[in-house]
């Protein structure tokens, strides 16, 4: 598997992203600004920066007062077709399903509110069952217009906001407390997927020029140049499930493993992935 043109590995290699100002910055494992003199390990905050933004926690992590979590999910009945040479309809859908449930109680887990964005009555429901609130897709725009509607939704209430993939199988309640620490104030948060997408965009702001698609972390970069903004690499935020290589990858992590369960054995053989599904 191809990461920003390096093999991915369970702990991948020190890489680095070229930003349009051609300055290089070490990605792995770190937040960074596109100012070279701003790239951080950890977020640094005094107490005047926790009255002004949010809660300081005893361990010294701070979290937005208010951050909307949303997760748009397509059809389960539709979701999931490249995974085809490996799975058959009704097992993508179970697998879908799962996943999305998966990111669902794991941004729940973080204590922010967390709203699902769809257009489908059926995800409407199973949202409505695991708590979650529910943003009506009504604009046939896309991803991108629905991003926007949710961002605005948020704003009105005063929050920031948190645009979440639903296909992320090894995410966890880390890479989601790294996610929320590390965006700025009035800024934004870009955390690129494997192969180029954008898996998390995160802003303290009123607006954002949503560009999802092939390579769309390219032009979210772009498009933050002139706003406070990090960039963050987790491994489970950068394992999106689209295709045969993105499952492999995924039961090879320890958080990832859990999706072996949904995957039946051949006939005559004990439950473990099919033999497609892993390595020689």
């Amino acid at each position: 598997m191809i990461f920003f043109g390096y093999p991915y590995q369970v702990e991948p290699p020190p890489l680095r992203y070229e930003s349009p100002k051609t300055h290089q910055f070490p990605l792995c494992g770190r937040v960074l600004s596109l100012d070279p003199q701003a790239c951080v390990g950890e977020r640094a905050h005094s107490a005047a920066d926790s009255r002004k933004y949010g809660k300081l926690y005893d361990s010294g992590v701070m979290l937005p007062p208010d951050t909307l979590i949303v997760i748009p999910v397509k059809p389960f009945g539709v979701a999931k077709r490249r995974l085809a040479p490996v799975l058959d309809a009704d097992q993508r859908r179970r697998v879908g399903k799962a996943v999305a449930a998966h990111v669902v109680a794991t941004a729940q887990a973080t204590g922010c509110p967390v709203a699902v964005v769809t257009g489908d009555r059926g995800v409407s429901s199973w949202a409505g069952e695991l708590g979650a609130g529910i943003i009506h897709e009504t604009d046939p725009g896309g991803l991108n217009q629905a991003a926007a509607a949710a961002v605005r939704q948020a704003r009105h209430q005063g929050r920031a906001w948190m645009m979440l993939h639903a296909d992320l199988p090894a995410l966890t309640e880390s890479d989601l407390t790294a996610a929320l620490t590390a965006l700025p104030p009035r800024g934004a948060l870009l955390v690129p997927s494997h192969n180029g997408g954008t898996s998390l965009i995160a802003g303290d702001l009123d607006s954002f020029p949503f560009a999802y698609g092939p390579a769309s972390f390219r032009r979210h970069v772009a498009a933050v140049a002139h706003l406070p903004h990090r960039l963050l690499i987790r491994t489970g935020l950068a394992i999106d499930l689209d295709g045969p290589e993105d499952l492999r990858a995924a039961l090879q992590l320890p958080a990832g493993r859990w999706l072996a369960n949904l995957i039946p054995a051949a006939p005559g053989h004990d439950q473990k992935p099919p033999t497609s599904l892993t390595r020689p």
